[in-house]
């Protein structure tokens, strides 16, 4: 599924409609054309060119120490520099799209590379809302971590190149792209459930120092206890099939792939950077979750997922049905993909779904037209007569996490009478 995955980091709005009015041109008014080439474009009503993005309050006089700055270097009143001014995000930290801990990543830091690398032209004009003063003086460099080899790779206030070792083919337009880390024992460091920012230069004309820099939230499907490297599925579309504008922006597919384009780029021995960990779920083990910092029993877990949003559940089934000292956490797995041949993982999961019959219950949907003939599965998009049939009934207990494109999450989300502070995963996990 494209709609969720092929959005830049953070979930920002930032697709063809905001690429069009940052032109100046009317995205009222788009013209799709139908020919195809290897540099499709929008053909739209030209308006006036729009004014240059303002992120400052001209009325905002305040003078801010790096010390004042490094005071607030916390996840409860983040405060952040961009382009030498200092913002507030206290009270965006809950409407945030990508989630609050995108924000407190960065609080007492220099932010400027990575929020103009993933936000749209909207999303800085809003940031104008926060400005709270001008820096002055220079931000200390965070103090470097342990870095041996039997250190967690991952930091949070860093980010660390990996290197390209293998891509390999799991589906008609899936990849897994194995990324080595820096030492051979290194242990990557994610907790179960969470995942890892991760940061290319586009390519132009071969070169990565000429391209955009893109960035967005991965959950690699890696073992937790794999050391030396991370492995990321990942929706790649082929040359041809870009050809035929899949990727570029159309009337069905409007929002492009800026970062899965990047990963189609990339060559054997090629660098990435990689930050993290980040998310608000984490699976502790022995029945147990955290979700937005607060620990609770899950005895009964449902899981909705669509196309590559299936890694994150994996990890979860992984580290549910691994542990010996839990016996009694039930799973459920709605899968819902296009064809059979999408659907990602599909091995691994009918093997836990076998080997754990009495405490898994799996459960596939197709969506598209090719269904085949002894398909025994369900047909259809998510709808609320199939969450009943194959998902666990609302519990104090109990547990839904979702994992898929928007329209999916608004569906299931409208539809469970869970609380919705602990019902959805989806923007931990995009």
């Amino acid at each position: 599924m494209t709609d969720d995955h092929d959005l830049v980091a953070g979930n920002q709005s930032g697709g063809w409609m905001q690429r069009l009015k940052d032109k100046g041109k009317d995205p009222s008014k788009p013209i799709f054309s139908t020919s195809v080439s290897d540099t499709p474009e929008l053909d739209t009503c030209p308006l006036a060119a729009p004014p240059a993005v303002s992120m400052t309050r001209s009325e905002v006089k305040r003078k801010i120490s790096a010390d004042e700055l490094r005071a607030h270097a916390n996840s409860t009143n983040p405060w952040f520099v961009v382009h030498g001014e200092v913002y507030d995000a206290t009270t965006y930290l809950n409407d945030h799209p990508g989630g609050p801990q995108s924000i407190t990543l960065a609080a007492g830091e220099d932010a400027t590379e990575d929020f103009m690398a993933i936000h749209s032209s909207d999303a800085k004009r809003k940031l104008a809302e926060y400005h709270i003063g001008t820096l002055v003086g220079q931000i200390q460099e965070p103090t470097a971590s342990d870095d041996s080899s039997t250190s967690a790779f991952l930091q949070s206030n860093k980010w660390k190149a990996v290197t390209l070792q293998t891509v390999t083919d799991v589906s008609k337009d899936s990849k897994v792209f194995r990324f080595l880390l820096d030492h051979e024992e290194r242990d990557l460091g994610l907790p179960i459930g969470q995942h890892v920012y991760v940061r290319l230069q586009r390519k132009i004309n071969g070169r990565a120092d000429l391209g955009e820099l893109v960035q967005r939230a991965y959950t690699p499907i890696s073992r937790k206890d794999d050391k030396g490297f991370i492995d990321m599925l990942v929706n790649i579309i082929t040359r041809s099939v870009i050809k035929n504008r899949i990727y570029y922006p159309t009337q069905q597919f409007p929002l492009g792939g800026r970062m899965t384009l990047g990963f189609a780029e990339l060559q054997v021995d090629d660098t990435i950077e990689l930050k993290g960990p980040i998310g608000h779920f984490v699976w502790l083990g022995n029945g147990m979750a955290e979700l937005h910092g607060i620990p609770r029993r899950v005895r009964q877990i449902g899981m909705i997922c669509g196309g590559s949003g299936v890694t994150p559940i994996l990890q979860v089934l992984r580290g549910i049905f691994t542990d010996t000292a839990n016996n009694d956490t039930d799973a459920w797995v709605l899968d819902v993909n296009r064809d059979i041949g999408d659907i990602l993982c599909r091995d691994e999961l009918d093997e836990l779904a076998k080997a754990h019959s009495s405490r898994l219950s799996l459960r596939y949907s197709l969506t598209g037209k090719s269904v085949p003939q002894d398909w025994t599965q369900s047909i259809g998009r998510l709808n609320v007569k199939m969450m009943n049939q194959y998902l666990p009934r609302p519990s104090a207990d109990g547990l839904i996490c979702i994992c898929g494109p928007p329209a999916m999450e608004r569906m299931a989300k409208g539809n469970l009478g869970y609380d919705p502070r602990f019902s959805s995963l989806s923007n931990l996990f995009t």
